[in-house]
């Protein structure tokens, strides 16, 4: 999932009213997810977060990256921890931000 402020207005003014962490707890509320936890969010700045969910095949994990312009998320499906979760979400930020 990727929204936006570069190809949409809504998200835009969304992102000049809300905080990341605004942002996460509905992200993550909406997916009812447990154990959500904050990891260092590498040189792009902003936030990083992951947090477990409960899918059709089981135990998966979400995170989700939010800077001045973008929020995304990530669903892991065959993974479960969430530090390695953490980690394969910060390379994929750094991959599409590069």
């Amino acid at each position: 999932m990727v929204n936006s402020a570069d190809w949409d207005p809504e998200v835009a003014e969304s992102k000049a009213t809300k905080s990341i962490s605004q942002e996460f707890r509905n992200l993550f509320a909406g997916a009812k997810a447990r154990d959500v936890t904050r990891f260092a969010p590498g040189k792009h700045g902003g936030g990083l977060a992951c947090g477990h969910v409960t899918g059709p095949d089981g135990d998966q994990t979400l995170c989700a990256w939010s800077d001045a312009a973008n929020l995304v998320g990530v669903r892991h499906v065959h993974e479960t921890d969430l530090g390695s979760a953490a980690r394969t979400t910060l390379a994929l930020r750094d991959a599409a931000s590069s």
